[in-house]
């Protein structure tokens, strides 16, 4: 099982200045957090218990490439986008809002940090998404903010 964290960075220290009125979608002071546990997406582990299995010797090689490339191709981008926001970084908070402290927040924190994570994107697209907007008038105060 994989699992990872950020407690650090320019969106981090961005989002600890802000008093928010609900509670984190985390259980610790992290704005990012995720497990492969229970993943739909399957992008580490084949199993929905996101462990991948003690390979046999001459499978070792195999497994080992896999899991080299699920962290390069999608973990370790995944979690640099939480420290360094790029264009990515909102796209990955839409696919997956519930991984966020505050997604609204952490959203205005990775414009704010880097404005060039908006290209391409849509306001509506973020306004509608319950799993984005907790406290309607803060998080849509926080968004508006990123395209005025």
């Amino acid at each position: 099982m994989l699992n990872g964290r950020v407690f650090g960075g320019p969106i981090f220290d961005c989002m600890s200045k802000i008093d928010m009125p609900y509670k984190s979608n985390l259980g610790s002071n992290a704005c990012f957090s995720f497990t492969t546990s229970g993943r739909q997406d399957k992008k580490f582990s084949p199993s929905i218990y996101g462990t991948i299995a003690i390979p046999r010797p001459e499978h070792a090689s195999e497994t080992c490439n896999h899991i080299k490339l699920a962290l390069e191709e999608y973990y370790i981008p995944l979690i640099v986008g939480c420290v360094l926001p790029s264009e990515r970084t909102i796209d990955d908070v839409l696919y997956s809002p519930r991984d966020y402290s505050y997604p609204a927040a952490f959203i205005h924190c990775a414009v704010k940090c880097n404005s060039s994570t908006l290209k391409n994107k849509s306001l509506a697209k973020l306004r509608n998404n319950k799993n984005i907007i907790k406290n309607k008038d803060f998080d849509l105060d926080l968004l508006d903010t990123c395209f005025s």
